[in-house]
């Protein structure tokens, strides 16, 4: 299975058709697929620093803000231009199969190879840590924003930097007036008699004690 972002697939589609393009012209005794594949990869070269130099205009979801970012036209996570000096390679090797023998051909194809391979597994490694981490970053988040709100103690009192409503602040400072404070010291003033008068019946005992009679 390929996997390619963006317009990353040129990197097998430009160097392949100009190698059976050249191929179509010179014949396939000579080495034009050899010659186009080294030229494609030139291509790719200079296209992929192209593309992938190209900021876009992005919207940060978090806060809204509008933000630039790269492109991103890999294949197998490899950016294009990041294959070209490995196509160019092969197509070397391929041309000189004659000279240098078909075993050294097929070391070196072996460790282009393993070369991509252990990219694009370091880049999924990575990937999936970045992702761990994030995801446990969250997870800490939500509870530590959990745990300061069980902290909050509600006390029923305004915060100082918490604005007191009108209608409170005027119900608090607002002075009794005069008839108010006249009923206050009259009710007051009635219950002091009142009390009064209690602790005297209740200390008035001769009421209970026998009346003598009058020896005159």
């Amino acid at each position: 299975m390929i996997v390619w972002t963006g317009l990353g697939i040129l990197v097998l589609i430009i160097p392949i058709a100009l190698g059976l393009f050249l191929e179509y012209i010179f014949g396939e005794d000579t080495s034009a697929f050899q010659i186009g594949l080294i030229l494609g990869g030139i291509i790719v070269w200079f296209l992929g620093r192209k593309l992938n130099s190209t900021q876009l205009p992005s919207e940060n979801n978090s806060n809204g803000e509008n933000q630039t970012q790269s492109n991103a036209h890999t294949l197998f996570w490899l950016k294009m231009q990041w294959w070209s000096p490995l196509i160019i390679i092969g197509g070397i090797t391929s041309a000189l199969s004659g000279l240098i023998g078909e075993e050294i051909v097929e070391i070196i194809y072996r460790i282009l190879v393993g070369f991509v391979i252990l990219y694009s597994a370091n880049h999924y490694y990575k990937k999936w840590k970045l992702s761990r981490l994030e995801s446990s970053g969250n997870t800490q988040k939500k509870d530590q924003q959990a745990t300061k709100t069980i902290n909050n103690k509600p006390t029923g009192l305004p915060d100082k930097n918490q604005e007191i409503p009108n209608n409170t602040k005027n119900y608090v400072l607002k002075p009794l007036s005069e008839t108010e404070k006249k009923k206050k010291a009259f009710y007051s003033d009635l219950k002091k008699e009142t009390m009064n008068t209690e602790n005297n019946q209740s200390n008035d005992h001769s009421k209970y004690l026998p009346k003598s009679d009058n020896l005159d």
